[in-house]
């Protein structure tokens, strides 16, 4: 099985498994047709190559990973006796029903289990993404951090819409361009904001 495909009333998600690493989110929008060939998808996605850059262009998977020549941020950030801070991760299997997926990836040299879980509202088309890590050696692992994943955002995509208030006042829109650099929404106090 190469392509995995969730849909919802209005929305479809594809994911690329092809290869042995972390899958790749080929398709996310407007709900595909039953016979929508899912392997064009993938080769939509392609980067190119830039003059100075890498040889082969790199493409963003659902948990970009230091080990694979990820540039940005890396979704897991720790290490394990000063090393292993560059995982690799393998897939070994995926579990799917109605609307969910859960892919299950190790990382053997670091003794690390990743769980990648995608849930697709069926109505409304939001992605709900979750992360499971697990270590499964005796020696400690100090995570740093984990991301729920990343998502590639296509280019007709210019604005970025978030929410923001507190009580009573709760979800007053707010809508910036998206820029270069890191855009992060936090809480540290343990209460939503």
């Amino acid at each position: 099985m190469s392509f995995v495909r969730l849909d919802a009333d209005t929305a479809s998600l594809v994911l690329d498994l092809t290869g042995s690493g972390i899958p790749r989110m080929s398709y996310w929008g407007s709900r595909l047709g039953t016979t929508a060939p899912l392997d064009t998808l993938s080769g939509c996605h392609t980067p190119p190559v830039f003059q100075a850059g890498l040889d082969t262009p790199y493409h963003l998977n659902l948990f970009p990973e230091q080990g694979t020549g990820f540039k940005g941020k890396p979704a897991l950030s720790g290490e394990k006796n000063r090393k292993h801070w560059a995982t690799l991760f393998e897939f070994e299997k995926i579990e799917q029903d109605n609307h969910q997926i859960r892919l299950f990836l190790n990382e053997p040299r670091a003794g690390l289990k990743l769980q990648l879980e995608l849930n697709l509202d069926p109505k409304t088309g939001v992605l709900a993404r979750r992360t499971i890590i697990r270590n499964v050696t005796d020696s400690s692992y100090r995570l740093s951090y984990c991301a729920a994943g990343a998502v590639e955002i296509p280019a007709f995509c210019t604005e970025l819409m978030s929410f923001h208030g507190c009580w009573t006042g709760e979800f007053l829109t707010r809508r910036s361009s998206f820029n270069t650099g890191i855009t992060q929404f936090e809480n540290r106090t343990g209460r939503t904001s």
